[in-house]
């Protein structure tokens, strides 16, 4: 684990979560596409109403186990070339914006659309 992440852990505002637990979220974010390629075996349960996954130019969506559901994940390209790589795919949902690593810019709108409705005005099929 990143030690910045582990340094984190507050146990309160920000928690491990392990095999076993079951979490239920409006929105889960995940910063790391690498992540989906090294899963652990076992994982804790995890229900989002919204789902949405960052790739940076230079990214590839890695091949993931099949019991891995995917559909519905709202996919935020920090430019064009994770745009590009994401077109490939007609089965993805892709937002039109650019997620910005400094925060900036659309992120919010962006997290929004996630928790109000990815399927409307903002989003390519």
């Amino acid at each position: 684990m990143d030690p910045a992440l582990r340094d984190a852990i507050d146990g309160r505002t920000v928690q491990e979560l392990t095999y076993g637990e079951t979490v239920d979220c409006d929105l889960m974010l995940m910063l790391d596409v690498a992540c989906l390629a090294h899963l652990p075996r076992y994982l804790p349960q995890i229900t989002a109403a919204r789902r949405g996954i960052v790739l940076r130019p230079g990214e590839t969506v890695p091949q993931v186990d099949a019991d891995l559901d995917l559909s519905g994940v709202l996919w935020l390209p920090t430019g064009d070339a994770a745009r590009e790589v994401l077109a490939d795919d007609p089965q993805k949902t892709v937002w039109r914006g650019d997620w910005r690593e400094d925060g900036a810019g659309g992120n919010l709108s962006a997290l929004q659309q996630l928790l109000d409705a990815p399927d409307r005005a903002g989003v390519v099929k």
